[in-house]
């Protein structure tokens, strides 16, 4: 049986919300919960993950990406952004 999660702040709360309205994984864009690409979802406990500032909400809460996803960002990026890149690499633990 897992464990109980406990948010840290009301824009975490928020965002368990949201995504269960959604239909979307509980966790999802939460660090250490799922990948915040709707097409992802990968779980992120224990793996290399990102995170980006949420411009939807206008709260600046992080949302968290796995790997994968974070490399198609930073492509996109470089691509059509000059390299200003969005995701920032969160410390493994």
């Amino acid at each position: 049986m897992m464990g109980v999660r406990t948010f840290d702040n009301a824009f975490e709360a928020g965002k368990v919300a949201r995504n269960m309205l959604k239909g979307y994984e509980r966790l999802k864009g939460l660090k250490d919960g799922n990948c915040n690409r709707a097409a992802c979802q990968r779980p992120l406990a224990g793996q290399p993950q990102s995170s980006m500032i949420d411009h939807e909400t206008f709260t600046n809460g992080r949302l968290y990406y796995c790997e994968e996803c974070t490399e198609q960002f930073n492509k996109s990026d470089r691509e059509f952004a000059g390299g200003q890149y969005r995701c920032t690499w969160e410390p493994t633990q």
